[in-house]
């Protein structure tokens, strides 16, 4: 891997690349918070008894976001597939 300058972000990002232990970590965290945060709406919503109207858009909201959260992590767990197959593969090309 000499031959190729990473920078010390790239290094990081490659040196992490094929640990995916961080994903599902990443998938409950964002799963509680909306969850969390939906909670937290629907209590004072039902506490306020005149509010139904934003704890339901702030239950949508927290729903989309964690939509959001959980195909960003979809994504991610996608690239870093990517860069360990490419990783790989110039590594066999250097060894040739």
């Amino acid at each position: 891997m000499d031959q190729i300058e990473f920078t010390p972000q790239e290094e990081k990002v490659f040196g992490r690349s094929g640990d995916f232990r961080v994903l599902p970590r990443y998938r409950r965290a964002a799963a509680a918070t909306a969850l969390l945060f939906m909670l937290l709406f629907l209590a004072l919503a039902a506490a306020t008894r005149n509010a139904w109207i934003v704890a339901v858009c702030a239950v949508l909201y927290a729903g989309i976001t964690l939509a959001e959260k959980l195909a960003y992590a979809n994504a991610l767990a996608a690239y870093k597939g990517v860069i360990v197959k490419l990783a790989k593969r110039i590594q066999e090309l250097n060894h040739k």
